[in-house]
C-alpha cells in the first residue's frame, strides 16, 4: 500500500466554498493596532530623508572648506551599519501587520494507492488562534520595530558623534597651528624689536 500525501485538501463539490473562502482570505490584513500606525508614521517621516524612491540620496561634494552639514549628510548616508539598521527597522515594522494577521489556510489532498486510487481526501485546514493571540503577537511585533527603530536611530548618533568629534579635533588643532603662527610673527617681531 503506497501513501502520497501533500498538503491540499478538498471535499467533492466544495471547490466553489474553497474558491469563495480563498478570495475573502486573500489580502485580509485586519485592523491596524495604534503601535503599528505610530511605527508606520516613524517609517514614513524617516523614508523621505534617508531612502526616499528606495534609493540613496545624492551625497554632497565634500570639499575642504564643506561645512559641517555636508560631513554629517555625507557620513549618515554612506555607512553601511545605518543602512542595515534602517533595513532592518523597516522590515520590522512590515512584520507587525504579519503577526497580527491570521495564519494562511493550508490546501492539503491526500490519496491512497494500491494499485488503483481507494481514496482522495481533498480539504482546506486553518489554524484559528486562541482570542488575544494575534493582539499578543503584533504588540510583540511592535515593540521589536521600536527596538530596532532604537538600534537604527543610535547607529545614525554614533555616527554623527564620530564625524562630530573629528571635525571639531580637527578645528581645534586648525585654530592652535594659527595661534602658533601669530605667535611666532610677535616673538620675531619682538626679536627685531629687541636686536633694534
Amino acid at each position: 500500500m503506497t501513501i502520497f500525501e501533500t498538503k491540499f485538501w478538498l471535499r467533492p463539490g466544495g471547490a466553489l466554498w474553497l474558491l469563495t473562502v480563498a478570495l475573502a482570505l486573500a489580502g485580509c490584513k485586519g485592523i491596524s493596532t495604534q503601535g503599528e500606525r505610530e511605527a508606520r508614521g516613524q517609517l514614513a517621516t524617516v523614508k523621505p530623508a534617508y531612502r526616499p524612491d528606495d534609493r540613496r540620496p545624492a551625497l554632497p561634494e565634500l570639499t575642504t572648506n564643506s561645512a559641517l552639514g555636508d560631513f554629517l549628510a555625507s557620513a549618515m548616508l554612506n555607512q553601511p551599519q545605518i543602512e542595515a539598521a534602517y533595513y532592518d527597522w523597516a522590515a520590522s515594522v512590515e512584520n507587525i501587520t504579519v503577526a497580527r494577521s491570521l495564519p494562511d489556510p493550508q490546501f492539503t489532498f491526500q490519496m491512497y494507492i494500491q494499485d488503483v486510487i481507494t481514496s482522495v481526501m481533498p480539504g482546506l485546514m486553518a489554524q484559528i488562534p486562541w482570542p488575544g493571540k494575534l493582539r499578543a503577537q503584533a504588540e510583540v511585533a511592535t515593540a521589536d520595530s521600536q527596538a530596532k527603530y532604537f538600534a537604527f536611530e543610535s547607529a545614525v548618533l554614533q555616527a554623527a558623534y564620530a564625524v562630530k568629534q573629528s571635525y571639531y579635533q580637527l578645528w581645534f588643532l586648525d585654530r592652535k597651528i594659527a595661534v602658533d603662527r601669530e605667535m611666532l610673527l610677535l616673538l620675531s617681531e619682538l626679536e627685531r624689536i629687541a636686536r633694534a
